[in-house]
C-alpha cells in the first residue's frame, strides 16, 4: 500500500507540477503580448503626434509672408511688401481657421501640455490679425502701432515655446 500511495502522490506532483508551469508559460505569455501591444501603441501615438505637430508648424509657417509685409525684425519694410493690410488680414484669418482645425487634432494626440501650447499660438495670431483689423480701420495703412510690435514679439515667444514642448513630448521615452 505504501508503493501505491508513494506512486499516487508522486503522479499528482507530477500532474501539479505540469498544470503549474502550462499556468505560468500562459501567463507569460499573455504579459509578453500585452507589453508587445503597448509597445506598438506607443510607436503610433509617438508617430501620430510627430505627423500633428508637423502639420501645425507647417501651418504656422504660412504666417511668414504676413511677418514680412509687416516689416518684422527689419525684414523689409511695410512700404516694400506687395502685400496689402487687406492680403495680410485675409491671410491670417485662413491661418486662424486651419490652426483651429489641427490645433483639435493636437488635442486627441497629446499631451495637455502641447495643447495648451498650441491654443497660445492660436490665440496669438488670433491677436495679431485682430490688432491688424484695428489698425486697417482706424486708417494707420504701412505703420505699424505699439499694440502691433507686441502682439508680434508674443506670438514669436509662443512659437517657440510649441516648438520646444513638441520637442520635448517627442523626446521623452514613454
Amino acid at each position: 500500500m505504501d508503493q501505491g500511495l508513494a506512486a499516487v502522490l508522486g503522479a499528482s506532483v507530477g500532474l501539479a507540477g505540469a498544470l503549474g508551469a502550462a499556468t505560468l508559460t500562459y501567463i507569460a505569455t499573455r504579459k509578453q503580448a500585452a507589453d508587445q501591444g503597448l509597445v506598438e501603441f506607443k510607436r503610433s501615438l509617438r508617430s501620430e503626434r510627430r505627423e500633428a505637430y508637423l502639420a501645425f508648424i507647417r501651418a504656422t509657417e504660412d504666417l511668414h509672408p504676413v511677418l514680412v509685409a509687416l516689416g518684422w525684425h527689419g525684414q523689409v519694410s511695410a512700404e516694400e511688401s506687395p502685400m496689402g493690410r487687406a492680403e495680410q488680414i485675409s491671410t491670417l484669418r485662413s491661418l486662424v481657421r486651419d490652426l483651429y482645425r489641427l490645433q483639435a487634432q493636437i488635442d486627441l494626440v497629446g499631451p495637455t501640455e502641447i495643447s495648451r501650447a498650441a491654443i497660445e499660438v492660436w490665440g496669438r495670431i488670433a491677436d495679431l490679425r485682430s490688432a491688424l483689423e484695428r489698425e486697417q480701420a482706424m486708417g494707420h495703412g504701412g505703420s505699424r502701432s505699439r499694440a502691433l510690435d507686441v502682439a508680434l514679439d508674443s506670438l514669436e515667444d509662443v512659437r517657440e515655446t510649441f516648438s520646444a514642448t513638441a520637442r520635448r513630448v517627442l523626446e521623452t521615452p514613454f
